[in-house]
């Protein structure tokens, strides 16, 4: 940001014009401003920003920005330029952008422009961005010049670029002398040049700016393929072999086999990291040569380094023949659409840009042709703020935006389908380019060739971890180090480093037979630039008991001790394939029936599996793997409460469990190891707690968690002897746009601890758990083993005060709840402890903290005055019949804009009272209420239902505390409560993009007043309508928001009639009157009360209309006034 003139004072920037005082600008109100008045000529005056200067040079992007607020008539020009160090601003010798109301250019000097033209429709001119790039290319440079339209987030309005060569190039007017480019050094100039005319003379000419912005990209080829030798990619895949790309033919080529589901594979460029930070901007590029079809997607994405590739986590710009979408990982989209026509899909390029404003990352998707001078085929935008904001599809957590260093990473993403495999999937990929900010005095060392594999399973301990280190300085040994479960090797002990300079080799060995190891890669460099990796795997024996997860028991209790693989759709007398359980006693699921694409091993039970993107496991491949139909297979679409139950014959012993899982979009998920107590044959079984099962995000990549305590603070260990039947139930439920995938249980043998004591089995909110409610509740188990909890020593304590809990004990233990009062601050970190003593004398306390979130209103927000006109101010948009727009929220919000280019069969205001709104009208019940309205102006004979959009404005009169708003409607909504109508950017209450929505949502109003509310309901195709109520919790009960025949009805009003405010004084004295505070002002009665002064009082009224006195009356002790 060179300047957003907030602070109204003139700094950095050196003043031209032709006669003195002549059209310099002020910088006032917060902006900059040129006047001049009618000169009789052509004349112009500029500012020059003198804080700074910017090189273009070869392979660098200048790109100017500023605001142009307004502007005068047509001869009223705003210019936009890079003037030359070595020019003035008086020659206009340089490249410039220059706009008015009826004409643009784009100039290399007075009277040379490479283009000058009155595009019709004219181009908006208050209110807009003005873009001038500038990029070295080979000798050239490439001018582009936009215009943004700030009312329609940004979307582009005007759109040119051409190429300055060293020869003469044709201009549109003018010749191109010099012809040599503007290379070197420059400044970012403003202008006003009066095109004086005449017969139409303006006074003043003038031009507002605000937000002057540079931004400098430095463009790095990071290969161009053409030595067709794969130099620091880092691949990746889940099946060995499987997608890897070959540098083949000057191209980089992903080719997949059908796998039978969906599935990836990706490469991330390791010799650079990037970062996304405040007031940068970050641009990937990667030419896009041929893909596969529709069900083939290239992506080009910008991966944390703290994210595994294999998470999708991070912004990402993914394409096939047919489908577009920018991501924020996998299952997170801003955009998710079939552009029709399609876009095309060979000989393009894909951009990704991410750009650093203050706390939120803009987030741009582009395609541009090479067949037609990278013309723009395709461009979204979007905002990543810190709250959760709307997307196409899932839900936005972790709501914060990827701020930080990442990767270039490429992928090919195989979304396969049954009905229309691909043979091979494919994508082509050249040019990967990478555009930065220019390098700083120092980068970041580079971590890479990192082994084992990371999440690698069932190694020998004779395994060597093994890196690469390579940095621009030279790298001390010292500064190399790995923690392996917590233990530091440093150079001086253990770790084996190699190299010299700037790359160093290092090795770690040493490893221990049946081990979980969790390791920490960390390099500083010489500037005290720290990176890490983390690297997890086992060493575990392929002797342990593993429990295949899809292999629980059958048949009301029976099992098998040794299963074998077999082909999918066989059976065998020792295998699980095929065998059917029994529902409440074998296992528990939300589903009845199977879904046959989800139960290919087990056909008869609801329980989803699906072929494991797990290592493969060597007992898999000796049965003849893929090719033999053999799979390994997870349990996945988790829904909380289920069990699954596993009887096996145990040898003695004691051991240390591991589930073997994947988390997907998941910050946390729990599962909990139980024991069955009582007759495994029979339903309603008994269970005893053993521990828990913590797992933390892993991406698409399986990781050993521990049973632990609730806590997930210390490992728990169980003891086994003959046969017995563990249960595996779920605590935590699958995300609706996440996953969890659970391969397989392992019991490792280990020593018996001794006594042991009793723990803490579970809390709520988990620890680090970020739980949404108006209503928290604290809880505790605490489960007894060789000792047993004393009841009478419990203390529980939240945020550092010890706390009245209901406790609940039984032979197995204890349950200590507590419902939390009052509702902490939204975000607030909350602190909890559990002390307790048990009956070996053994004093435990036990630390945890949690994050409780729920949307507020901001009291700020809060309306001053009374409501005015009842009811609902309702605009309705809709296309032309077989339009087809997009399924989306951001097609709503783009069909109701300003100067929207959606085309409109009509349009229409009106005033509702209810919002019961649906396509059939009068006599209707198409959601829970009846006497349904048609939708504002639907004309359904002539054209249709589809293709709406509807903005809701109103001012809610709400009592303060929790309340509970419903939606139900078809097809989506959102509901947000700012400031103003305007205001966009307070995030939403509720939303729902896509199909039917019928949902409720809670609240808390800080203050009981009027708020603003601002409410988005669209119709894509099939079924149309939308109803907005408030619930009950207690009952249930719902009334519409309203609803004139419901007395308890929360009211709506279209307009703030102002407050009005009683001032008295003893005297008219100037300044002698200040307000009352004791008084009390009806709005609907029009009456003011107060107390008797006992002297006499002038009074009058102060309000934002002309209000007249009625009458004055004494009632009581009371002064009665009544105003109208």
């Amino acid at each position: 940001m060179l300047d957003n003139f907030d602070d109204n004072t003139k700094t950095g920037w050196t003043d031209f014009t032709f006669i003195p005082g002549f059209g310099i600008p002020v910088e006032t109100g917060g902006q900059f401003i040129f006047a001049q008045p009618p000169a009789g000529q052509a004349i112009f005056s500029a500012s020059t920003k003198t804080s700074e200067t910017f090189t273009l040079q070869d392979g660098r992007t200048i790109e100017f920005r500023v605001d142009l607020v307004s502007g005068g008539g047509k001869d009223s020009f705003a210019v936009l330029a890079f003037i030359p160090t070595s020019s003035s601003a008086s020659t206009l010798a340089g490249y410039g952008f220059a706009k008015s109301t009826t004409d643009i250019l784009i100039t290399k000097g007075i009277g040379k422009y490479f283009y000058n033209e009155n595009p019709t429709p004219e181009i908006k001119n208050d209110n807009v961005t003005m873009v001038l790039s500038m990029t070295g290319k080979g000798g050239n440079a490439v001018i582009n010049a936009k215009v943004l339209d700030k009312d329609n987030n940004n979307a582009v309005l005007f759109d040119r670029t051409f190429v300055d060569t060293p020869s003469a190039d044709v201009l549109s007017d003018g010749t191109d002398d010099p012809a040599a480019p503007y290379f070197g050094s420059g400044n970012f100039v403003l202008y006003l040049y009066q095109d004086y005319d005449a017969a139409a003379p303006e006074n003043p000419y003038q031009v507002t700016y605000d937000n002057a912005e540079v931004f400098v990209l430095d463009n790095t080829l990071l290969d161009d393929f053409n030595d067709n030798t794969k130099t620091a990619w880092q691949d990746f895949t889940f099946i060995p072999g499987f997608g890897i790309p070959a540098e083949t033919g000057s191209q980089f080529v992903f080719t997949q086999p059908p796998a039978g589901q969906a599935i990836f594979s990706a490469s991330t460029k390791t010799s650079r990291t990037f970062d996304v930070q405040d007031g940068e901007r970050l641009e990937f590029h990667v030419d896009l040569v041929a893909g596969g079809d529709k069900d083939s997607f290239a992506v080009l994405a910008f991966i944390p380094t703290s994210s595994s590739v294999s998470s999708l986590g991070g912004y990402g710009l993914a394409k096939s023949t047919t489908d577009i979408l920018v991501t924020k990982g996998i299952g997170k989209y801003f955009y998710n659409e079939n552009p029709t026509p399609p876009v095309k899909n060979t000989n393009v390029t894909l951009v990704l840009s991410m750009e650093g404003r203050g706390t939120n990352v803009i987030i741009v998707g582009k395609v541009l042709d090479k067949d037609n001078s990278d013309a723009v085929i395709f461009e979204q935008r979007f905002v990543d703020t810190p709250a959760a904001d709307v997307l196409s599809d899932g839900t936005d957590s972790p709501a914060a935006p990827y701020f930080g260093s990442g990767n270039f990473v490429l992928y090919l993403y195989q979304d396969y389908d049954p009905a229309a495999p691909e043979n091979p999937y494919q994508v082509v990929y050249d040019n990967a380019v990478g555009s930065a900010p220019p390098v700083a005095g120092n980068t970041p060392p580079v971590i890479s060739d990192v082994l084992p594999d990371s999440y690698a399973n069932f190694l020998p301990a004779s395994t060597q971890i093994s890196f690469k280190v390579t940095d621009d300085k030279p790298v001390a040994d010292s500064r190399i180090l790995v923690t392996l479960n917590g233990v530091r090797f440093p150079s001086t002990n253990g770790l084996t480093i190699t190299g010299t300079g700037n790359t160093k080799n290092a090795s770690l060995g040493s490893l221990v037979a049946n081990v979980s190891y969790a390791a920490v890669i960390q390099v500083t460099d010489s500037d005290n630039v720290t990176v890490s990796t983390p690297l997890y795997f086992d060493t575990f024996s392929t002797n342990d008991l593993v429990l295949e997860v899809e292999d629980y028991n059958f048949g009301s209790g029976q099992f098998l001790d040794n299963p074998v693989p077999v082909s999918e759709g066989g059976g065998a007398a020792n295998s699980y394939s095929q065998q059917a359980g029994v529902q409440g006693v074998d296992f528990d699921d939300t589903r009845a029936t199977p879904r046959p694409q989800d139960t290919l091993y087990r056909p008869g039970d609801p329980v989803r599996m699906q072929h494991s993107l797990d290592k493969t496991r060597q007992k898999y491949i000796d049965a003849g793997g893929s090719a033999a139909g053999v799979y390994d297979y997870d349990v996945g679409d988790i829904a909380s409460g289920e069990f699954l139950n596993y009887t096996r014959t145990f040898a003695t012993g004691t051991y240390e469990v591991y589930l073997r899982e994947s988390l997907v979009n998941m910050a946390r998920a729990e599962a909990a190891l139980e024991k069955v107590v009582t007759d495994r044959t029979q339903p309603n079984q008994s269970t005893k707690p053993l521990g828990s099962f913590i797992a933390a995000l892993t991406g698409y990549q399986y990781r050993n968690f521990p049973l632990t305590d609730g806590l997930g603070q210390s490992r728990v260990v169980v003891r086994l002897s003959g046969v017995e039947t563990l249960r595996l139930h779920q605590v935590t439920a699958e995300a609706s746009d996440g996953g969890i995938f659970q391969n397989y249980l392992i019991l490792v043998p280990v020593p018996d601890p001794g006594v042991l004591s009793a723990i803490v089995m579970s809390v709520s909110p988990g620890p680090g758990a970020a739980l949404e409610t108006v209503a928290p509740v604290v809880s505790v188990n605490i489960q007894n083993r060789d000792t047993a909890v004393q009841t009478n020593s419990i203390v529980l304590s939240v945020n550092g005060t010890a706390v009245m809990h209901s406790i609940v004990g039984d032979t197995n233990g204890a349950t200590i709840s507590y419902a939390m009062s009052p509702l902490p601050p939204s975000g607030s970190t909350n602190a909890a402890r559990i002390v307790f003593t048990d009956s070996g004398g053994v004093t435990q306390t036990n630390d945890w903290s949690f994050v409780v979130t729920y949307k507020s209103l901001d009291q700020a927000n809060r309306q001053s005055g009374a409501g005015g006109n009842p009811g609902f101010k309702v605009r309705v948009v809709q296309a032309p019949l077989g339009s087809n727009l997009d399924n989306s929220l951001q097609r709503a919000e783009d069909q109701l804009a300003p100067n929207s280019t959606i085309a409109k069969y009509y349009e229409t205001n009106v005033v509702d009272q209810i919002i019961n709104d649906s396509q059939n009208g009068p006599g209707s019940a198409d959601g829970y209420f009846p006497d349904d309205a048609l939708i504002p102006g639907l004309d359904v004979s002539a054209n249709g239902s589809d293709d709406i959009a509807m903005e809701i404005l109103t001012y809610l009169d709400l009592p303060a505390g929790v309340l509970r708003f419903g939606v139900r409607c078809d097809d989506g909504y959102k509901m947000i409560a700012g400031n103003s109508f305007t205001d966009l950017n307070t995030p939403t209450l509720a939303f729902h993009n896509g199909g039917p929505a019928d949902e409720t949502f809670d609240f808390v109003v800080p203050q009981a007043g009027l708020y603003p509310f601002r409410m988005v309901w669209y119709e894509r195709g099939g079924a149309a309508f939308v109803e907005w109520f408030s619930v009950d919790p207690g009952t249930g009960a719902r009334t519409l928001i309203n609803d004139p025949a419901a007395p308890g009805s929360i009211k709506a009003f279209t307009s703030i009639a102002p407050a009005v405010v009683l001032e008295s004084a003893a005297n008219l004295a100037p300044g002698a009157f200040a307000a009352e505070t004791g008084a009390v002002v009806d709005a609907t009665a029009k009456t003011v009360t107060l107390p008797l002064a006992g002297n006499q009082r002038f009074y009058r009224l102060r309000a934002g209309t002309a209000l007249t006195f009625d009458s004055i009356q004494i009632s009581g002790g009371n002064v009665v006034l009544k105003y109208r």
